[in-house]
């Protein structure tokens, strides 16, 4: 257990929340497979890496569990800024819908990652956070960005409804 712990301490092997309860093993595991086994770890063929549940991984030594917390948060915290300079540089947009979630548009592909680590769900082919999530998570200065961008658009929706019914109006008055 020793050797499995300096190399996951020293960051050789890492150790992420693939799912809400499982986690994915990388690194230099090869010497120490042995010890990843015996302390519940599998191979998942399909995606080929290594995988622990979570209740296995709660049975580590506390400063492996520790460093593992510490590198997500680092990760989540790198993930946040990420995003937040795409929605300030306007490459991602974020819509305020009916359900009070925020709804994330633009090339999402290459983040992902990011988003699911950050809290976004995967719904209807969209990634979505909430209201209450998105603004304890994000600065206030993306959170002015997104309702500027929110409000805009609301307006423009809004004066092509009118403009539409305008013209309906008008067909109306033709005939």
């Amino acid at each position: 257990m020793e050797e499995l712990k300096k190399r996951i301490l020293s960051g050789q092997i890492k150790m992420y929340f693939v799912k809400e309860n499982r986690l994915a093993i990388y690194g230099k595991t090869y010497e120490v497979r042995n010890e990843l086994k015996e302390l519940g770890a599998e191979w998942n063929h399909q995606r080929k890496r290594l995988e622990m549940d979570e209740e296995e991984f709660k049975k580590l030594d506390t400063e492996i569990i520790d460093k593992v917390f510490e590198e997500r948060e680092k990760q989540r915290e790198a993930n946040i800024e990420n995003i937040s300079q795409l929605l300030l540089s306007g490459e991602l947009k974020a819509f305020l819908n009916k359900s009070d979630n925020y709804i994330i548009y633009g090339k999402v592909k290459s983040i992902t990652k990011d988003l699911v680590n950050v809290g976004f769900n995967f719904s209807n082919n969209n990634y979505a956070i909430k209201r209450e999530d998105f603004e304890r998570l994000f600065s206030n200065e993306v959170k002015e960005v997104v309702n500027e961008y929110n409000k805009n658009n609301q307006s423009e929706n809004t004066e092509k409804i009118i403009y539409e019914e305008e013209l309906q109006e008008e067909e109306e008055v033709e005939c």
